[in-house]
């Protein structure tokens, strides 16, 4: 018994050198903030733990920890891919100093902004999205306008005017409204690559094509949404749809969602009415002359003179849409990226590719439609550029189960393409996705790469 005794006071010893023993250990607090100093709900992992645990909204946990261990934090535990937080799936190891108080930094996800009042073109897409919310069925109660969601959809948006290309989904789109301090997980945003605020609000408010209506079911339409955020970066936009709501947000931290009372405001704004067509002979409406005396319209005559033709040297205005051509695999395999390859012929043009999948139904399991991600690139003329449409991994494993119970499955992929006046030229390539190895060598994969945290 004397011998246990000793054998455990010197192993006690020797763990209290080593500052392991409970006594050693105090409890610290710890705030975990980006780069601004904009406090980040987080997850964190102790020393020897192996899964994480979650911050308050504010960012803040306390642990029974001595100096010398070290704690990893991340605000995306386990994701990965483009949309992961920059401090990784594991985490940013931080190291713990002997303070009662410490913070922990991690690197932001955008650049500055301070944009945090809406614009009159922003204030009109809001009105107008929250009038066809009234007018939906059933009736939806109107989105109230965010300043913190504001701030990040003008960040967003912004670095995507910068980057080459305007990659969507933008760079650490999962962590990306914490970075400006949402208190909780999760996001809904979706881009416009017009410039003008009466193409955007097509684009969103399900008007204009099947893809429309898609982000119009999934944002101004879904009844979760309570929240919205919308910026022009500078010919990009952003909105950014969320809930502030008991429900979503522990009451606490909701001051930290910055929701106001702004519900947009449908007049701020007058869409430009498009220009009248010529009168016959190019005359004035009605043959009329003017007075004498009076001043003639610009680019008219005096009465018997001939108008004037255009200015010598003026450049023809650019009316002819862009001339494209695709190609590429028609049937390819369900596991990596759909891929087809876009060549601007007549000149420079930017290219915004779309895709969706409708996957049949199999034996219990409902059929769906799933959206690809969305590539967006800019090419000179006569370049030729292959565009990689990504599915996310549910899709897949449902388009494994489909193929492999003898269903077809095509992907649909809208190509819109834009050159440097605003000229359109929209395309459609279908393409059959083929198991490309026998069916029974395929295994169904059952786990979850959820970007949920």
């Amino acid at each position: 018994m004397r011998r246990t005794q000793g054998l455990a006071a010197v192993a006690l010893t020797a763990l209290a050198m080593l500052g392991f023993a409970d006594a050693a250990m105090a409890a610290v607090a710890f705030t975990v903030v980006d780069d601004r100093g904009i406090d980040q709900f987080s997850a964190y992992r102790l020393p020897g733990a192996f899964s994480f645990l979650r911050t308050d909204g504010d960012g803040r946990f306390s642990a029974n920890v001595v100096a010398g261990d070290v704690i990893s934090v991340s605000r995306a535990p386990s994701s990965t891919g483009a949309c992961a937080a920059p401090e990784g799936s594991s985490g940013l190891d931080y190291t713990v100093t002997a303070a009662a108080s410490q913070t922990i930094t991690l690197p932001n996800t955008t650049g500055d902004s301070t944009h945090t009042t809406l614009t009159d073109t922003e204030s009109w897409i809001v009105g107008r999205l929250n009038e066809e919310r009234a007018a939906h069925s059933p009736s939806l109660p109107a989105l109230h306008v965010s300043t913190t969601l504001t701030q990040a959809a003008y960040a967003i948006a912004h670095d995507r005017v910068l980057a080459a290309g305007h990659a969507y989904p933008p760079p650490y789109c999962l962590v990306n409204l914490i970075d400006w301090g949402w208190p909780s997980a999760g996001f809904l945003n979706e881009d416009s690559p017009f410039a003008a605020p009466e193409q955007t609000l097509g684009h969103w408010d399900g008007t204009t094509d099947a893809e429309s209506v898609n982000l119009a079911q999934n944002g101004v339409f879904d009844p979760a949404n309570t929240a919205i955020g919308v910026a022009d970066g500078g010919g990009y936009w952003i909105v950014e749809y969320n809930d502030c709501s008991a429900s979503s947000v522990a009451p606490a931290f909701a001051g930290r969602c910055g929701m106001t009372t702004a519900t947009g405001d449908p007049t701020a704004y007058t869409p430009p009415a498009p220009p009248a067509p010529p009168a016959p002979g190019g005359a004035a409406a009605g043959g009329d002359v003017p007075a004498a005396g009076a001043t003639a319209p610009v680019g008219s005559a005096p009465a018997g003179q001939a108008p004037a033709g255009p200015s010598p040297g003026a450049p023809a205005r650019d009316v002819a849409p862009p001339t494209v051509t695709l190609s590429g695999a028609a049937r390819q395999g369900p596991a990596g990226p759909v891929a087809v390859a876009v060549t601007c012929l007549s000149e420079a043009c930017t290219v915004d590719a779309r895709g969706s999948v409708r996957v049949p139904a199999v034996r219990t399991v409902r059929a769906k439609t799933y959206s690809l991600a969305h590539v967006h690139r800019s090419l000179a003329k006569g370049t030729r550029a292959t565009l990689r449409l990504t599915l996310p991994a549910s899709a897949r494993r449902a388009i494994h189960r489909a193929l492999a119970a003898g269903r077809h499955v095509a992907v649909s992929i809208r190509l819109t393409v834009a050159d440097a006046a605003g000229n359109v030229t929209t395309r459609t390539r279908r393409i059959r996705l083929e198991l490309r190895h026998p069916v029974s060598a395929m295994v169904e994969r059952t786990d979850c790469t959820c970007h949920v945290i």
